[in-house]
């Protein structure tokens, strides 16, 4: 299992990139709450968002008292997860649409409704 708290807790969204990679890594990752990870990092399996260090312990126990098979399949879900939705390739291809349709999308909108 991995943990980590962050530093920037005033930062709606904020997170390092330890995050995706702890899961791409196939293990269970312990984080903290941020603002919005509620719609970010939601049911994501083998990420558990805490929200005070007895809540990291608490969960540290948790992953502890799993066999280790189910420890791996956290792991392995985890991992899944993080190459189907947070690899950079997928996030970069992510970013280049909604960037597209935002500036070619919303310009043939404006076109569209000067010509009427």
């Amino acid at each position: 299992m991995s943990v980590n708290w962050g530093q920037y807790d005033e930062i709606a969204m904020y997170s390092s990139d330890r995050l995706p990679i702890s899961l791409a890594c196939g293990v269970p990752h312990i984080t903290n709450y941020q603002p919005g990870y509620e719609h970010v990092f939601n049911n994501i399996p083998g990420l558990f968002i805490i929200k005070s260090p007895q809540e990291a312990l608490d969960v540290a126990l948790y992953i502890l008292n799993l066999t280790i098979e189910q420890r791996n399949e956290l792991g392995f879900q985890a991992a899944e997860y993080a190459i189907k939705h947070l690899e950079a390739t997928v996030i970069y291809s992510n970013i280049v649409s909604v960037i597209t349709e935002q500036l070619f999308d919303n310009q043939a909108t404006s076109a569209q409704s000067e010509q009427k």
